[in-house]
């Protein structure tokens, strides 16, 4: 998704390069570009600008994402080896109260 992404700005990127100069073509003969062109450019850079915008906006959800995804894989396994811990607990309270409850019923029969 992301390099799909990348792609498209790019072909972006190349069209309107390609347009800004292609618009500054036919005027050699001339030393000023018209107002209609200058207007032109000035909308090709903002939306260059905002193109480029877009794209650090995005790189920077994406490691927001990756950074949430490790913090919450981290936070589960910390609460697997907590419950891990707790069942390990149970059965040795279990075992102890098994030997106990056995030693009370062996010395209740002699």
């Amino acid at each position: 998704l992301q390099q799909q992404q990348q792609r498209q700005q790019q072909e972006m990127m190349q069209h309107l390069t390609t347009t800004g100069s292609a618009g500054a073509g036919p005027l050699q003969g001339q030393k000023a570009a018209t107002p209609q062109q200058q207007v032109n450019m000035q909308m090709l850079q903002q939306q260059r600008q905002e193109l480029l915008r877009q794209q650090q906006q995005q790189q920077l959800q994406l490691q927001q994402q990756h950074h949430q995804m490790s913090m919450q894989a981290k936070a589960r396994s910390q609460v697997e080896q907590q419950q891990q811990q707790q069942i390990q607990h149970r059965q040795q309270t279990l075992m102890a109260e098994q030997l106990k409850l056995r030693a009370e019923a062996g010395f209740g029969a002699r």
